[in-house]
């Protein structure tokens, strides 16, 4: 077995290890997975589809609590039932690495080369990093590798048979997270590469049908044809677009912004010192997943793994053949196996206290910006704060799914549940403008659970109007304030 053992497989070995020691070792900083999780167990509870959503407290926009991703909630509860929030950490890392080691094979079938496809989806891995996270969007990211891989063998080996498991993967894709137009944009770009390159439009006849399958197959949810609307209306959003940083275009002054010019800039300077000249299907594809990923900070990741084929064949060509070769010690390689096999062991949220040289904030299930304090305070003092409560909206997964229902939050991040006109109320009352009081009164807010350093100014408010607003918790991070009795209120005689 040990003499089986070459640089090919320490190499694979190494890239998938790592794809998985990254979202594994890390707590849970981003809160979706957390409402996932609530609406997952309220699914399984009631046997039914949940299609309404008992969790916030804030008016909800008529028919906007479609569930799209019911699949994944169900995917994540499953998870979560099995070992709790360790294994959806878990989990999730098993997803992400199994996505790397998908487009590890699409890299390969497009240059021929092992070891610079490796170092290709290391760069993606780079570019997806920061949008790792467990949530349902995540669960969507090997179903795209699996596209990309079918289409490249299809482009590059002539072998098109993995286009049939498509529409199939489809269905899944379209009741798991709404990122499945991603699919139909790649096969799109397959097929209009394919007119480009032959000049004959029924060459591209595998992709069409596949492509108009797939389409056919995104409505076999719940929602039916529904959801196609559900998702133009959300992309067209304002306030996703104004105030929701992932789905802000990408800049330099957000993280994954210098990681993504910097890529462009690779592949054009790439291109510039090649011979290899790239497929019209290469430049089509860059172009539309480089627009999308410019356009929208969160489709970055997607760039990443579209481009990654693409960067392993212009590696491939600049590169002379002799660096795939390498002298192999099989002793040697089962060792770097076994190291990485422990690092995947040590990685996982159980075992993560064996690791003595890991940050305090690393060994915790969530990350410290999340108010666990604030979380056992409201599930445990009594008397609890009786009515509404107005939260920190960052903060409304976590508290939802500490809290609930002995506590309802006004909002979470689900900006699409909510009129416009709530989230500016909202707006309005945590970064406190003249009629803050008024808009608190007239959503019936009873006692607050906010952020001390981001709605800074409102708490300062709240502190000096102690006759209204009494403080009944305070912590590092957060506090909590409840309207006075009305005794307190009443003059003295």
């Amino acid at each position: 077995m040990i003499r089986s053992l070459t640089l090919r497989h320490v190499w694979v070995v190494i890239t998938v290890g790592a794809a998985f020691i990254g979202p594994a070792s890390n707590p849970i900083g981003l809160q979706d997975v957390l409402w996932t999780l609530l609406r997952g167990q309220w699914m399984a509870d009631h046997a039914t589809l949940i299609t309404t959503d008992p969790f916030t407290s804030a008016p909800h926009i008529a028919g906007q609590t479609l569930n799209l991703q019911w699949l994944a909630d169900l995917i994540y509860h499953g998870l979560d039932a099995l070992g709790g929030l360790p294994m959806v950490i878990a989990g999730t890392a098993l997803v992400v690495a199994l996505t790397y080691g998908l487009v590890l094979a699409a890299a390969i079938t497009a240059s021929g080369h092992l070891r610079l496809s490796c170092v290709a989806v290391w760069g993606a891995y780079a570019l997806g990093a920061s949008n790792l996270s467990p949530r349902p969007q995540t669960l969507a990211y090997p179903l795209f590798a699996f596209f990309l891989l079918a289409v490249v063998r299809s482009e590059w080996r002539k072998d098109s048979r993995l286009l049939w498991a498509l529409p199939f993967l489809t269905v899944v894709w379209a009741n798991v997270h709404g990122s499945f137009f991603t699919g139909w944009a790649l096969l799109g770009c397959a097929a209009l590469g394919r007119v480009i390159a032959t000049r004959n439009v029924w060459s591209a006849k595998p992709y069409v049908i596949t492509l108009v399958a797939c389409v056919i197959a995104s409505a076999v949810t719940p929602a039916g044809v529904g959801s196609l609307f559900y998702l133009a209306t959300m992309s067209g959003n304002q306030i996703v677009r104004d105030y929701v940083t992932e789905w802000a275009p990408t800049s330099f002054g957000l993280r994954e912004g210098p990681l993504f010019f910097g890529s462009v800039a690779i592949l054009c300077g790439l291109m510039l010192k090649s011979r290899r000249r790239l497929t019209p299907f290469e430049i089509i594809l860059l172009l539309v997943f480089g627009y999308l990923a410019w356009s929208s900070v969160r489709a970055v990741v997607w760039w990443g793994l579209a481009m990654a084929p693409t960067l392993a064949g212009l590696l491939g060509d600049i590169f002379p053949a002799r660096t795939q070769n390498g002298r192999n010690v099989p002793v040697l390689n089962a060792l770097i196996i076994a190291m990485v096999g422990c690092l995947v062991v040590v990685s996982l949220p159980q075992n993560k206290a064996m690791v003595p040289i890991l940050p305090a904030d690393k060994l915790g299930v969530f990350s410290p910006e999340t108010p666990v304090k604030l979380g056992e305070y409201l599930q445990t003092h009594d008397p609890p704060p009786t009515g509404k409560m107005l939260n920190a909206q960052g903060w409304g997964g976590y508290l939802e799914w500490a809290t609930w229902p002995r506590h309802q939050v006004f909002l979470d991040g689900r900006i699409e549940l909510h009129p416009d006109q709530v989230w500016l109320d909202y707006l309005e009352i945590t970064f406190p403008s003249s009629r803050w009081r008024s808009l608190v009164d007239q959503y019936g807010i009873s006692y607050f659970a906010l952020d001390k350093m981001e709605q800074a100014d409102l708490v300062a408010d709240l502190r000096a109007d102690a006759a209204t607003w009494h403080l009944d918790y305070e912590d590092d991070q957060a506090v909590v304030f409840s309207r006075a009795p009305l005794s307190a209120l009443a003059t003295p005689p």
